[in-house]
């Protein structure tokens, strides 16, 4: 068990035990806690674990019976600001319009006006008692909930299934009973788990303040008489403020930790953010070493999971790149592309475990080096043009100062030059002047794919990896980018590694051709020898496929 899961599992046994306890609490009590059973003042003993207080009530049997109240106030609360957000939420992001305007006023009036300044205000007035505060604590806490599901519904409302059922004539009542809510469940509980951790906050300072219902038992209530009735000039402090606090604060604390735990399985790339790299199997430096190629991968292997789920990516790869070499990687989807040029880049992360093998970039092994001159190399020696390179921009800056700032990255030039830097490189691309400061949304595919390139490219790599360089592009956008690889790799001697389904574009590209299947290389060699004479079955598959469609073309042309 990993750490934060046995974080996670103490909080959840904390909060189950004092649920126990505050169900079961007239039968685990040892006392009556409104009753006088000892001498006041009395400290932890035999007969009173906890000690009593100024008028000789059993503690513990308090601290029982107040987890009651405490936890009752504080989960029926919870319940009743997430059903107001859960309702809120929805109506805002589903209807729109007048709704969402009139109760995301209310949701900014609710956030800015401080929870426990206004909970004293209304307290005061209200009075105390259980119910009362129930609700006073509900619709104090239900705002940032509803900000956060609508947030999320607004988001799942743009998806692709959502706007199919929206185009069947799915009514909106409909589309949040049976999607919506199911699909946000986990986001509600989170949700929930966090409204009840600031309720029970709230709960004991308003009693504490002497605000609480005072007929009932409670953390908070424990506090403020020991704090009224000088438990801390008596020294009793010890036994009667001290426990309470202490239950307060670790119950708070748990449920934090539960409801961390819950949003990591709402949003995945929470997981990944935690997540480390993958370990590489340390190996030596040897400055003896000959490198055979720009790129080297020996014999890797790589799993993702462990155990009977665990899934090989790669098994017993092997090949290299040359200096000024253009070598394709074609596979079915699945054969284990994308993980290879992760690898290439040194930026495999758990759960991604490299089971053997190396893969070494200008002479340096990924396992002996260390992070700083990790990022020297990334960027630098080896540059990445990535499979989301259309969408994978800084929306908020112009293009021109993101391909600047990867110069100043690794270069050491000031403002002005770098930014000069970048604007040979991407006029050398081919990328209009007059577009240089645009920002990314303003640019087409192709101009977007350009200036990756030229963030690729503005660093002087010796080896260049295009994972699905034509995705989203048009034929003649793929057509110009073909040229724009060929021209610009020929120019500078650059190793290139393109990673496509696109077959007919690999084989204009590439001097050589690996292909991939089920995380094996089960063919390589020239375009003309692959086309001529596949080995392998996927390979005639798809070369067959290829000349179909060419030779159908051909013929409807002639026709």
């Amino acid at each position: 068990m990993t750490a934060s899961r046995l974080w996670v599992f103490g909080a959840g046994l904390w909060l189950a035990v004092w649920a126990a306890a505050a169900l079961g609490a007239p039968g685990l009590a040892p006392h009556d806690p409104h009753a006088s059973v000892g001498e006041p003042w009395s400290p932890p003993g035999p007969g009173h674990p906890l000690g009593t207080n100024d008028v000789g009530q059993d503690l513990l049997s308090e601290l029982v019976h107040g987890a009651r109240t405490s936890l009752l106030v504080g989960g029926a609360a919870a319940l009743g600001a997430t059903g107001l957000a859960v309702g809120a939420g929805l109506a805002s992001a589903v209807w729109g319009g007048l709704w969402d305007r009139l109760l995301m006023r209310l949701v900014d009036l609710c956030l800015v006006v401080p929870a426990l300044a206004l909970a004293l205000v209304v307290a005061a007035f209200v009075g105390s008692g259980v119910f009362p505060t129930v609700l006073l604590l509900a619709a104090l806490l239900w705002a940032r909930g509803a900000r956060v599901i609508r947030a999320q519904a607004l988001a799942m409302l743009q998806r692709g299934w959502v706007i199919a059922l929206r185009a069947a004539g799915a009514r909106s009542l409909y589309l949040i009973r049976a999607h919506l809510v199911q699909a946000l469940w986990p986001l509600v509980a989170a949700e929930f788990v966090q409204a009840m951790a600031a309720a029970l906050t709230l709960e004991a300072s308003l009693s504490f303040l002497g605000l609480g219902d005072p007929t009932v038992k409670s953390w908070g209530g424990m506090l403020y008489y020991a704090q009224a009735r000088g438990a801390v000039v008596t020294g009793a402090w010890l036994w009667w403020a001290v426990p309470p606090g202490l239950c307060v604060g670790l119950t708070v604390a748990s449920l934090a930790m539960l409801g961390f735990a819950l949003e990591e399985r709402v949003h995945p790339a929470l997981r990944a953010a935690r997540a480390g790299p993958a370990i590489w199997p340390q190996i030596p430096a040897d400055p003896l070493r000959i490198a055979r190629g720009v790129l080297e991968v020996e014999a890797l292997t790589v799993e993702y999971g462990t155990g009977p789920a665990a899934v090989r990516a790669l098994d017993g790869v092997s090949g290299h790149v040359r200096p000024g070499e253009l070598v394709g990687v074609v596979g079915p989807s699945g054969s284990g592309k994308s993980t290879l040029v992760t690898a290439a880049m040194g930026l495999l992360r758990s759960p991604a475990r490299v089971l053997g093998g190396s893969v070494c970039v200008v002479g340096v092994c990924w396992g002996s080096v260390d992070a700083k001159r990790a990022r020297q190399l990334r960027g630098r020696s080896i540059a990445l043009l990535p499979q989301t390179a259309l969408h994978a921009w800084d929306p908020l800056r112009p293009v021109v100062d993101q391909v600047a700032e990867a110069v100043a990255t690794h270069q050491a030039l000031s403002r002005r030059e770098a930014r000069l830097r970048a604007q040979a490189v991407l006029k050398e691309v081919g990328f209009p002047k007059s577009r240089m400061g645009a920002y990314p949304h303003a640019l087409s595919g192709g101009e977007r794919q350009r200036a990756w390139l030229a963030m690729a490219l503005v660093n002087g790599p010796d080896l260049l990896l295009l994972d699905e360089p034509t995705t989203g592009l048009d034929v003649l956008g793929q057509d110009e980018l073909v040229r724009l690889v060929r021209d610009r790799t020929r120019v500078r001697s650059r190793a290139v590694v393109v990673v496509s389904h696109d077959l007919p574009t690999v084989l204009r590209l590439a001097d050589r051709i690996v292909v991939l299947c089920d995380g094996r290389v089960v063919e390589y060699g020239p375009p003309d020898g692959i086309l001529r004479s596949p080995e392998h079955a996927y390979t005639r598959r798809v070369v067959g496929a290829l000349q179909a469609l060419r030779g159908s073309w051909a013929a409807e042309v002639v026709g």
